[in-house]
């Protein structure tokens, strides 16, 4: 007889959303904490504040990037998501081999 994790069977109740939510933040979390204005943060207030950016940022990049691409996504040709696959690779290549350049090159 299979018996059920409690600790799964409490995160299977949890709403899709927070999942989208969730992989949007773990997205943004340190290009929100880089643009932070106050380093380090050192109140509870900061925080706070800090927490609402993060949760408002991630909810945005939610409607306006992570579900319309996932829409695509499904649609897509096996061919289109390959080669979109390689673009992303090619591009964050590109930019890893600059900034490396832009920090040696002093």
């Amino acid at each position: 007889r299979y018996v059920r994790d409690p600790i799964e069977a409490i995160l299977a109740q949890s709403p899709a959303a927070l999942g989208d939510l969730s992989y949007a933040q773990y997205l943004v979390q340190f290009l929100v904490l880089r643009l932070w204005p106050i380093k380090p943060i050192g109140s509870t207030v900061e925080l706070l504040c800090f927490f609402g950016l993060l949760l408002g940022t991630s909810q945005l990049l939610v409607l306006l990037v992570v579900r319309p691409a996932a829409k695509l996504f499904v649609r897509a040709k096996p061919s289109a998501l390959i080669a979109i696959a390689l673009l992303v690779s090619l591009v964050t290549s590109a930019a890893c081999l600059a900034d490396d350049r832009s920090r040696h090159s002093h």
